[in-house]
């Protein structure tokens, strides 16, 4: 049931943290949950909010109707609510709640079973009887921390009632009445939604998006006979894995309702297509009779795929639309546009780094803001000219919106579609992008990294893409600023963090794959650093013009690489850049904290070192003993050597680096396949590692290798650990990780 109301909350919050500036809040929810005979209740919550988060609630939605209307119809809501009633407490600033919620608990014929809360969350038991239960939750992110106290009363001659910690289910068990059973009649009511977005066709499937399920079904058993084993299934044509999962109630009571929710894991067949696109939705269902017949049934439906570009601005109805933040109902979804990871991002934001001559823009506000400069003049050295909409959006709150790889093909883009771009190119080079909504337009902002100000750019300054018909990146600012303060006066303003959403799990989709010189094919080209470039700083010891920068998605860090190098992420862990012959493979593994000093099985290691397939041969197998080194400015490292035999008769040499970041290592290795892949690359190698730049502290003599990078409370025997010690335990870790080879 918490699952149930945790939908309301993360649409109040949605609607505070789009009006008010991101700070931690606190809401406090008291629910009480009455639980009737056939699993529907009554419920009535009190959710009390901070006076910031009440004011901007109530300024959204001047009265109670209105807030019923924006979230708990049967159309907004993932349960089926009847009977709604909401007040506004001005005094406790509390939003008081009554409704019926149709089809709470689900029966499983003997007994009956209620969700309190997910699997992982931490649910603390008061008290359970066979009248009432009672349970408290905390539940915290960055912006928010919810304190939740429910309590359930049970239907009446309730028995064996008992709580499960694992699958946090209350269950209870309930005799059974007595039935005519001669009449059958199902009633069955669907919704489900008019438009799919195929880029986020990933986040359909996931519960962490709860306002994203696509269809949902109720069941009334509307006969006087209990039907046996009733089934519900899902399928959304060729674009889901076949049927969802079947979900099961072993008995089907007259009376009793059921409602399932569909959230499908979407195909990646989803991007190819490339217009609206109507695909059939099938719920089917079946049930046995007394007398043990089967029954079943199809119910057919209808839904839109859009194209892999078409951005639905609000899921709201024209007549519910009824303030400026209604309008962009989606906008934190247009994250999905901001591809960071693009191969071809990657490549225009090396430019931008490299006419910014290396200033890491993760460091400092100063280099933040160089490299924000380097993306917008890069931009408009190629020309790439405003192009003014002609309408924000069609009738349906339906706009094209471009990925930043075709505001780069096609030299012109909107305000949105132009600070897509530089969000995308500056998340690349390690900045911390948003975007700004405001009435009418759009445009991009830099978090700083210090000082934790906004550096605002009016993108549509690059006007014509040329000297005579643009403006300079300081007067993109001057004007970006403008724009900010009055929109942040009126109110009319929504940020969207790009990357924090996507730690969130809003991920771009997969886009087609282009050729390497494809940047070249559309004449973009590089803009030279004028010799009075305050920043003197490089980031990578390179004489050739084709190297990109690549940064981590969780900026753990960056590294510059050829732009003819192809790179995969296997997992969250391990990043590979592979040589065009593939005989070469540069990879960094980021040990965290809880995997340090666990062993590794000889395939796991086999794997890790190596993209081609074989069984290690253990016996022909040699590791080195690890060997202290020292980098760049003067940053220690453990080096080793690898020569790996495989059963394909594939032989590798390998040499690596590792480096103590406390919670988080690095191991850096480059993996030969050939000798001449030796002798044609190991100078590459050695250039990739001396570009790397952390986002995590190294330590250097006298440091701790267990600093934790949030706490400044070390010991000070810690702090005065000699390198020597640190390299022991560095070693020692890194030996069990090595083990198997032994």
């Amino acid at each position: 049931m918490k699952k149930i109301l945790l939908t309301i909350l993360f649409l109040i919050c949605l609607v505070s943290f789009s009006l008010i500036a991101y700070s931690q809040e606190i809401l406090d929810i008291k629910q009480h949950i009455e639980l009737k005979k056939l699993g529907n209740a009554y419920i009535v919550a009190d959710f009390k909010c901070s006076p910031e988060m009440y004011k901007a609630i109530k300024e959204r939605f001047p009265t109670p109707d209105l807030f019923i209307k924006r979230f708990l119809t049967p159309d907004k809501f993932e349960a089926e609510p009847r009977n709604i009633k909401a007040i506004y407490n001005d005094d406790f600033f509390k939003i008081h709640v009554e409704m019926d919620v149709l089809g709470i608990a689900r029966n499983h014929g003997r007994y009956w079973t209620l969700e309190i809360g997910e699997e992982q969350e931490i649910v603390n038991q008061i008290k359970v009887d066979n009248d009432k239960a009672v349970f408290e939750s905390v539940e915290s992110d960055l912006e928010l921390t919810q304190r939740i106290e429910t309590i359930v009363t049970l239907p009446e001659k309730s028995t064996d009632v008992q709580f499960d910690t694992d699958t946090k289910l209350l269950r209870y068990s309930l005799s059974l009445n007595n039935y005519k059973a001669d009449h059958v009649d199902i009633k069955c009511i669907t919704r489900q939604k008019s438009n799919l977005m195929t880029s986020i066709y990933k986040l359909y499937g996931s519960s962490d998006f709860p306002n994203l399920w696509i269809a949902k079904a109720l069941f009334t058993n509307t006969g006087n006979t209990p039907l046996k084993d009733f089934q519900i299934k899902f399928s959304l044509g060729g674009y889901s894995d076949g049927y969802s999962e079947t979900y099961e109630t072993p008995l089907f009571l007259p009376k009793q309702s059921i409602v399932e929710v569909y959230r499908p894991i979407l195909s990646s067949k989803c991007t190819s297509i490339k217009s609206p696109t109507p695909v059939k939705l099938k719920i089917n269902y079946s049930y046995t009779l007394p007398d043990n017949t089967r029954k079943e049934k199809e119910i057919i439906k209808r839904i839109n795929l859009l194209g892999y570009r078409d951005f639905v601005f609000s899921g709201l109805r024209k007549e519910e639309i009824i303030s400026f933040a209604d309008m962009f109902d989606n906008a934190d979804y247009i994250t999905a546009w901001v591809t960071s990871d693009d191969p071809i991002v990657c490549e225009f934001g090396g430019m931008a780094n490299e006419l910014a001559r290396g200033a890491g823009g993760a460091v400092d506000d100063e280099q933040a803001a160089i490299v924000s400069a380097a993306i917008y003049e890069l931009m408009r050295h190629n020309k790439i000219t405003y192009q003014s909409p002609t309408g924000l959006f069609n009738a349906d709150n339906i706009q094209h919106l471009k990925y930043p790889r075709n505001t780069l093909r096609d030299k012109s883009a909107t305000c949105i579609d132009l600070a897509i771009a530089f969000a995308a190119f500056a998340e690349a080079q390690g900045l911390n992008p948003i975007l700004v909504l405001i009435p009418g337009h759009c445009f991009p902002a830099v978090i700083l990294p210090k000082s934790g100000n906004i550096l605002a750019i009016e993108m549509t300054l690059l006007g014509g893409g040329t000297k005579d018909s643009s403006q300079g990146f300081e007067k993109a600012v001057e004007v970006g600023t403008k724009e900010l303060e009055e929109a942040i006066s009126k109110g009319n303003i929504i940020f969207i963090n790009t990357g924090e959403l996507k730690r969130k799990g809003v991920i771009p989709p997969e886009l087609e794959r282009l050729p390497p010189d494809i940047l070249q094919k559309w004449d973009i080209k590089k803009l030279v650093a004028s010799q009075d470039n305050k920043s003197e700083k490089t980031t990578a010891k390179t004489s050739s013009s084709d190297w990109v920068n690549w940064v981590h998605p969780n900026k753990h860090f960056a590294i510059n690489c050829p732009s003819e190098f192809t790179y995969q992420q296997p997992d969250e862990y391990t990043v590979n850049f592979i040589s065009p012959e593939e005989n070469f493979m540069a990879q960094i593994i980021i040990i965290p904290k809880k995997l340090q000093g666990q062993v590794i099985g000889e395939e796991q290691m086999a794997n890790i070192f190596i993209t081609s397939k074989g069984t290690l041969i253990k016996d022909k197998s040699n590791v080195s003993d690890p060997k202290p080194v020292t980098l760049g400015d003067n940053i220690p490292a453990l080096s080793r050597e690898y020569f790996l035999s495989f059963d394909n008769d594939v032989k590798m040499f390998s040499y690596s680096l590792y480096f103590d970041a406390g919670d988080l290592n690095f191991l850096i290795a480059g993996c030969f396949i050939t000798e001449n892949s030796v002798d044609k690359y190991d100078d590459t190698f050695k250039q990739m590692i001396n570009s790397v730049q952390f986002g995590h502290k190294i330590y250097k003599s006298g440091e701790s290798a267990h600093y934790n990078q949030n706490s400044q409370d070390q010991s000070q025997e810690k702090q005065e650990q000699s390198l020597e010690d640190s390299f022991k335990e560095l070693g020692q870790a890194f030996d069990e990780l090595l083990n198997s080879l032994k």
